[in-house]
């Protein structure tokens, strides 16, 4: 495995609960048999963590010589983690790696205080510095790597320009830097980049964030592209593109890290993290601090809840002028009227009230002339109506978009329904097995590929008990998906036949009981 394979399946490891003080000094091979690493439904779905163990034991003799030597962890912020490497490396020597988990509740706040002038060195950002100079002083005879995962990206970043100690550093979808750490940091930067590595899922939007201090950056490829998802409506599919296992492929039930060769960014992201740059250069401090606080408390109130910003405190005028800036920002890269609708329309994810298109009336109004983009837009008479119905247009063409790929499959009504009917055959435990219930075996397939996915709650609730009950060999396992996602009536024609045959063989248990 490559040095970055095995630095990003650390980066999902540490997510675990698993991973804890009551941890150390086990290897990561005897931490997944002794069945102490819970998947983190937040970065994984089923199907990725169980094929992240599969591939720990496949590779046993590697992971049974990384052990867990350190940890340092706070409930809702940091949490950082040392592994030492038995096996050594071409220059002949062991490593030790640290890695610093993904955001913590409490550490939004902190990166949005990153993106500022003032502000060259944040807290959490600190205390990550601190941590590694620690480690580096204690284990100073191992060569010294040091990684993150978003926010712990972030971290590592700045670990590898401030500690001399450092021998390489890789960031996982971590934002970039502010302009005050840009500024005070110069020298380090130009002098130790080369130390450092960037490597983003193509689609990942948090990379994008803020300035880039990587000496080189690499994306990992994907299916199917941001825009795409973020239309689709389903925040989980877009969200799930900044999890550490995105970034990976599963071929033949085990993790294989996607192609980074010749592999450019999502043009949404390229195109998200552009603007935040313009936002940088032309908005003013206390202006850019709301706006940054804003980013965070959209991923923030995703997951965690805020406890640092409370949108509905905002001065109504700042709309006023976020949109202005929007609008100009669109203006020089010569945006069309109904690109700039959608990209205004997802301004309702922040604006309380509803009230986007009068916010955005009112910034034509005061920053604008007849001869702007939104030009159209501006007829008395043509206003909400108007922007209404082009993203109703606009929002239709992406549905269609979306039908056409296939990125997003729910099961249909009809099927939802031969399943449900199926598991009512199930619910005596007493022929919960493989071998009396051979129509089990083939609803376990289905539900066991499909992950977690917020669109499949309604069955997973229904299914989750009878599947961890279940075993379900690899070749059961792959059989079938990309056939029920091609085909969901056929699906639930077939279904209901393997019903109707559970339904003979419990007859004929009754008949047999009977005699």
């Amino acid at each position: 495995m490559s040095i970055e394979e095995v630095l990003l399946i650390l980066n999902a490891l540490v997510y675990s609960n698993g991973v804890n003080e009551k941890s150390m000094e086990k290897n990561v091979y005897d931490l997944v048999e002794d069945g102490l690493l819970k998947p983190d439904d937040a970065i994984a779905t089923k199907e990725e963590w169980n094929a992240l163990i599969r591939t720990i034991k496949q590779n046993e003799t590697y992971f049974s010589k990384v052990k867990l030597v350190d940890i340092e962890s706070k409930k809702e912020a940091q949490k950082n983690v040392t592994f030492i490497n038995e096996n050594v490396n071409a220059d002949r020597k062991q490593e030790v790696y640290v890695v610093f988990k993904g955001t913590g509740s409490l550490e939004w706040h902190d990166n949005a205080k990153g993106a500022l002038l003032m502000v060259p060195l944040t807290p959490q950002q600190q205390n990550a510095l601190n941590y590694a100079n620690r480690i580096a002083k204690d284990y100073s005879q191992y060569d010294f790597i040091v990684s993150g995962h978003s926010k712990g990206g972030n971290k590592a970043q700045v670990v590898t320009l401030l500690c001399d100690k450092v021998k390489a550093g890789y960031s996982f979808d971590g934002q970039g830097m502010g302009k005050g750490f840009m500024i005070k940091y110069r020298l380090q930067i130009e002098q130790n980049q080369h130390k450092l590595v960037s490597i983003s899922n193509r689609s990942d939007f948090v990379n994008s964030l803020f300035k880039s201090v990587a000496g080189k950056v690499k994306f990992t490829n994907n299916t199917g592209n941001l825009l795409d998802w973020l239309m689709s409506g389903d925040k989980d599919i877009a969200m799930h593109q900044h999890s550490p296992l995105a970034m990976f492929e599963i071929k033949d039930g085990y993790l294989r890290m996607f192609d980074t060769k010749g592999i450019k960014q999502d043009s949404t992201s390229l195109f998200l993290g552009n603007m935040v740059d313009y936002f940088r250069e032309h908005m003013s401090e206390d202006d850019f601090e709301t706006f940054a606080n804003l980013v965070m408390h959209m991923f923030e109130t995703g997951g965690c809840g805020d406890k640092h910003f409370d949108i509905k405190n905002i001065d109504p005028e700042f709309w006023v002028r976020l949109i202005n800036h929007i609008l100009k920002y669109g203006e020089e890269l010569g945006m069309k009227e109904n690109d700039m609708l959608l990209l205004l329309s997802n301004l309702s994810i922040f604006i309380p009230d509803d009230s986007v298109w009068g916010y955005v009336l009112e910034a034509i109004k005061l920053f604008r002339n007849p001869g702007g983009i939104l030009a159209d837009a501006i007829i008395a008479d043509e206003t909400p109506r108007r922007l209404n119905e082009i993203m109703v247009e606009y929002n239709s063409k992406y549905s269609e978009v979306m039908k056409k790929k296939e990125i997003i499959r729910d099961f249909s009504s009809e099927a939802q329904e031969a399943m449900r009917d199926s598991l009512a055959c199930e619910i005596d435990r007493s022929q919960l097995s493989m071998e009396s219930t051979p129509g089990w075996g083939y609803v376990a397939e289905i539900l066991s590929d499909t992950g977690v996915l917020e669109s499949h709650h309604k069955v997973e609730e229904l299914c989750n008990e009878l599947l961890d009950t279940c075993e379900v060999t690899e070749a059961k396992y792959n059989k079938i998906i990309e056939e029920v996602y091609a085909k969901d009536h056929e699906f639930a024609q077939r279904l209901k036949k393997k019903t109707d045959r559970i339904r003979d063989y419990r007859a004929v248990i009754r008949k047999a009981r009977n005699k």
